[in-house]
């Protein structure tokens, strides 16, 4: 959204070079035993000591007493990471060498003792939510790297280097194209990222409630008060399903609640209520059957310019929820960053009597609609930019298959006590099964003991 020298040089998060301070705003609370938010604070301020952790350093000192089942330890992880990685072109790298969670140092035991008390806060949190009818939905999908001009970053229109490097060859080769990482496999939350999900949304619900509790005094000719005018800010919704409108399950499909007969399972309310116990009883996590169930009954998630509930979050109060953590890359963050600091200038500045901020409730109202259409129209480039890429990578493939330059791993790359033992799937061409297929891509794992796909393109990716 911004300028990508303005986001890395001078309003991210990161510890600057010349040790300068970095400018923050930060939304503190203060959740009691229910999990709730019992008080709260939301300041500017100027940040000296940034450490950043990655997710998967991180992931090997945290509690998995709340997360999926798929992956309740450490060693769990590794696996889903390694089983489901495709890379092209196959150049290995020191980093690919690494095991989902190595190369990245060690804490102290003072950083990990304070993580895992913010962890069991957070998680205090999410168990309120949970209480309030908040379930997360999570099935299989994919994630899509490209590493377009190695560590320089495209700017301008021009073309880009690896489109460049192409057209100096005589020769098409995987070598000018960028790399592509390439995984599909069960989504899921690691611990940590459960707990930074969790924070970030107790700020959201922070500064929803700060723009209802602060404002200005509306006065009338004669100088009275007529009451308090909120900060005006673009709050994230989702109403509940209207039940009555909507078909409970299928007649003619295997039902997903095995207590349930069919008649019941006709009611969408039954269905939608049995799908809040399970999320209740399974940590706020569905089954993939009672997934495919309620997805089609949530209603959509809408901007407005009132606080409302927002249904799958478990946000039900009457502050309801907006985002101001994604500033740099979201323009409804932006927009509350901005009206939050004009709100703070003003109380503590000369303005205290007459509205500060850049926008009233009535263009919160206009832009709402606007910011929607943008960020849907942005997801679905996204999507396209995936599947561009993705069928991009099975085309080069398939490009080097018939010329014979994809080969069978080298010895030992499966071989765990090999110095040559890799951690991630190796594509090669199968000549013994050519046929009508164009190619074969055999993911392995390691040994027989690990299941393997095989991935196969017919003659219409031609």
């Amino acid at each position: 959204m911004l300028p990508f020298d303005l986001v890395t040089q001078k309003i991210s998060l990161f510890q600057r070079t010349d040790k300068s301070p970095v400018n923050t705003m930060s939304f503190s609370a203060l959740i009691g035993d229910d999990g709730n938010i019992v008080d709260y604070k939301v300041r500017p301020g100027l940040v000296r000591n940034i450490t950043a952790v990655p997710y998967d350093l991180l992931d090997q000192h945290m509690s998995y007493s709340w997360t999926q089942d798929s992956i309740g330890s450490f060693a769990k992880i590794q696996d889903s990471v390694r089983n489901s990685i495709m890379v092209h072109p196959f150049e290995l790298s020191e980093s690919d060498w690494r095991h989902y969670g190595e190369g990245h140092g060690a804490l102290s035991g003072a950083a990990i003792k304070a993580l895992q008390m913010v962890q069991d806060i957070a998680i205090r949190h999410r168990k309120y939510r949970l209480h309030c009818g908040s379930f997360d939905i999570y099935g299989k999908g994919g994630d899509l790297k490209v590493q377009l001009d190695g560590d320089v970053q495209t700017t301008s229109m021009d073309r880009p280097k690896f489109l460049l490097d192409q057209l100096k060859r005589s020769e098409k080769s995987s070598k000018a194209y960028p790399r592509i990482w390439n995984s599909f496999s069960e989504e899921f939350q690691s611990p940590a990222h459960i707990m930074v999900s969790e924070l970030m949304i107790v700020a959201g619900r922070v500064a929803a409630r700060f723009g209802q509790e602060h404002g200005y005094q509306e006065r009338d000719s004669s100088g009275v008060a007529s009451g308090l005018q909120p900060v005006p800010l673009l709050y994230r919704v989702q109403h509940p399903p209207d039940l009555p409108m909507l078909n409970g399950c299928s007649p003619d499909m295997k039902l997903a609640f095995e207590d349930m007969t069919i008649e019941q399972a006709q009611v969408a309310e039954n269905v939608w209520n049995a799908a809040m116990s399970e999320a209740k009883l399974n940590r706020g996590f569905l089954s993939a059957r009672t997934r495919d169930e309620v997805r089609s009954m949530m209603s959509p998630s809408l901007f407005t310019d009132r606080p409302a509930p927002h249904t799958v979050m478990g946000i039900c109060d009457e502050f309801g929820y907006t985002r101001v953590t994604s500033p740099i890359r979201r323009m409804d963050d932006m927009v509350g960053h901005w009206q939050i600091k004009a709100q703070l200038l003003a109380e503590h500045g000369d303005a205290r009597d007459k509205a500060p901020w850049h926008w009233n409730r009535t263009d919160m109202f206009r832009l709402a609609p606007i910011i929607f259409r943008r960020q849907f129209l942005a997801n679905r480039l996204m999507a396209s930019s995936s599947q561009f890429w993705g069928a991009t990578m099975m085309q080069r493939m398939d490009f080097e298959a018939r010329r014979g330059r994809l080969q069978p791993p080298p010895a030992g790359f499966y071989d765990i006590n090999s110095v040559h033992y890799c951690d991630l799937p190796w594509a090669y061409y199968n000549p013994s099964n050519p046929g009508p297929l164009i190619w074969t891509a055999v993911v392995d794992n390691r040994d027989s003991k690990r299941p393997f796909l095989s991935m196969l393109l017919h003659s219409g990716l031609n």
